[in-house]
């Protein structure tokens, strides 16, 4: 008994150290996180900035070409802050749910060192009984300590559940008004790359003149320069549909690792009830 006391002892140190330790990467990850929430907002206005100006570049027959590339690094840019907002944000997640594994865990050497004195005393006052009926007394106290765990087990899981699906329906939001937005801006493309097309069918048969090449040039100017923003709003679209599905398999791997967790639960709650019914008969028999 003194030397399980030592160990435990040593073994809440332990808990203590690391707790504090997991607590110090939160504070520094969320810090983190917030800096880089606030350099993706000011990333996504430049790329807004960026793309207002490549319009009007492209008007004015600026470098269409330097403004695609400023459009194509600013996106992949977003794209890797977008990133590690995620990995943040799942790391949080991670760092926490590990706290409160070590928080309950302190819990249940607390609890164990409980059980083995009970089970100490118990001996003691069970010498004379039957071999049997001692084993199985332990044999309960060791299923009611798993049903415990599992049970709690099960209740964290529903308990960061509802975390996780806030987490989860707040990235949904962003992440649908992320690709709305994009493929809004994809049909307006498509939609005056059509019209464009159609303009110049219908000059295609005019009387050739300059002023009409000219024209006809500028139309296709104006038809390359849609189509080039289509391509980079697909692309983002893609990226974004990436992130989307991402988001719903982790969603769904917490659902399933709950639903585990509370059939184990289940299983071990019966476990109980068969053992203390047996060991009740037995007590009854030997009366």
């Amino acid at each position: 008994m003194v030397k399980t006391k030592e160990n435990k002892k040593y073994e809440l140190e332990t808990i203590k150290d690391s707790i504090s330790k997991y607590n110090e990467q939160i504070k520094k990850t969320e810090d983190d996180l917030k800096k880089t929430n606030e350099d993706l907002k000011t990333e996504q206005g430049k790329l807004e900035s960026l793309k207002t100006s490549a319009i009007t570049t492209n008007l004015k027959g600026g470098d269409k070409a330097k403004s695609e590339a400023e459009i194509t690094s600013q996106v992949t840019k977003i794209t890797d802050l977008e990133a590690k907002v995620t990995r943040d944000e799942a790391t949080l997640i991670e760092w926490k749910n590990k706290v409160k594994e070590l928080v309950e865990k302190r819990k249940e050497i607390k609890f164990e060192v409980e059980i083995k004195v009970l089970e100490a005393k118990e001996a003691e006052a069970a010498v004379l009984e039957a071999i049997k009926t001692v084993t199985d007394v332990e044999l309960l106290n060791r299923k009611r300590w798993l049903a415990s765990k599992m049970i709690g087990d099960y209740k964290k899981c529903t308990k960061y559940m509802e975390e996780f699906k806030m987490i989860y329906e707040k990235q949904a939001q962003v992440i649908a008004a992320e690709l709305s937005d994009h493929k809004r801006r994809i049909e307006v493309a498509e939609g005056a790359i059509t019209a464009l097309k159609e303009k110049k069918t219908q000059l295609a048969d005019a009387k050739k003149t300059k002023d009409l090449e000219i024209q006809l040039d500028k139309i296709e100017g104006d038809i390359e320069r849609n189509q080039k923003v289509s391509d980079v709003e697909k692309k983002v679209v893609t990226a974004v549909e990436e992130k989307k599905d991402k988001n719903q398999k982790e969603y769904d791997d917490h659902q399933e690792k709950c639903t585990k967790s509370r059939s184990e639960a289940v299983v071990a709650s019966s476990a109980v009830n068969d053992a203390a019914t047996t060991l009740k008969n037995q007590r009854e028999y030997q009366v």
